[in-house]
């Protein structure tokens, strides 16, 4: 680990992990957030997702990619 960018958390007996506090706070990751687990070689990422997945993307692709079939 590295300074400040390095967090540890305790795994229950039911699997659960708490975020801690600053990584809730500087990610916006509030009660009801859903999280995605990326797994790597051996290490896991956990990405906070957008609330709002479909604004999150909009304007992300290719203008005029959509053809019909």
């Amino acid at each position: 680990c590295k300074g400040d960018e390095c967090m540890k958390a305790k795994v229950t007996t039911r699997g659960q992990v708490s975020i801690p506090s600053e990584i809730r706070k500087k990610f916006n990751i509030e009660p009801d957030s859903k999280v995605e687990w990326i797994i790597e070689g051996e290490t896991i990422k956990v990405v906070p997702l957008p609330k709002d997945t479909i604004a999150a993307f909009k304007g992300r692709g290719e203008k005029n990619t959509l053809h019909s079939i």
